[in-house]
């Protein structure tokens, strides 16, 4: 048991380590949009109903140029954006600004952020919509604040497809599975259930009591009986995401041999 626990523990700091580095590009990203010199005088103009036609298109190509730049990285992103007090967005890759494109106060993630009025403050969402596919995105915003002042929002899409695809080699091992959680403990991503398998049935698994025991007793390793499976389950909380991150080490081969 000793080694399964070591090998769980060093999983656990290995796969949050990656969802770091996987979210690492799209967060210098926003926190560099969001004190760029081009974003912040866009912003001003754009909230000032008398700005200067001219400076106000200098901005907004530069910007259209650095949103476009993200999503080209190769990265996962599929769109990057930003949305001024009014509603107004420039879109990467569109053709011109577009009028609530986000209807931005009834956003799950506008709340949050003006209340916070933090300027290191970056919401991350889960996967749009009730049920998660390929196609789903998950948005990353964060405020861009002047003088203590929140004048816009900038915010980057990213593919649940890639996020999928990348979390799935992180625990490509056939005695490790990954269950991803977000604060509401909502599941994100899991391989631990047959693909086919909904979020009530990972609910009703005695892997989800366990987990609801650890989700604030982060690293405490458990041990989950299921059928004739022998697994330890390790919590923690990514710093980057504030995902839980629950780790799942089957130690059925090793435990059958004694």
């Amino acid at each position: 048991e000793n080694t399964a626990i070591a090998s769980l523990y060093d999983n656990s700091i290995r796969i949050d380590s990656l969802i770091d580095f996987y979210f690492e590009s799209k967060i210098n990203s926003l926190n560099t949009l969001s004190s760029d010199k081009n974003v912040i005088d866009y912003l001003l103009i754009s909230n000032n109903e008398q700005f200067n036609g001219a400076e106000f298109r200098q901005a907004k190509n530069e910007i259209m140029h650095k949103l476009d730049a993200i999503v080209k990285s190769g990265n996962g992103s599929s769109c990057a954006w930003i949305v001024d007090d009014s509603d107004q967005t420039i879109i990467s890759d569109s053709s011109g600004i577009s009028d609530s494109v986000f209807n931005m106060k009834s956003s799950e993630w506008y709340q949050p952020i003006v209340t916070r009025n933090d300027k290191d403050y970056i919401w991350f969402s889960s996967p749009e919509s009730g049920t998660i596919n390929d196609d789903s995105k998950i948005q990353l915003v964060k405020a861009v604040i002047e003088n203590e002042n929140i004048i816009g929002y900038i915010g980057i899409d990213v593919l649940y497809s890639n996020l999928k695809e990348y979390l799935l080699s992180c625990s490509s091992g056939s005695n490790i599975s990954l269950v991803i959680m977000n604060n509401s403990d909502k599941i994100i991503y899991q391989n631990y259930l047959k693909s086919n398998s909904t979020e009530t049935d990972f609910e009703n698994s005695d892997i989800y009591s366990i987990f609801e025991n650890l989700n604030n007793n982060f690293y405490k390793t458990e041990k989950v009986t299921e059928g004739n499976k022998n697994i330890f389950v390790q919590c923690q909380k990514n710093f980057s995401t504030k995902w839980s991150i629950i780790t799942c080490y089957d130690n059925t081969e090793m435990y059958q041999r004694y």
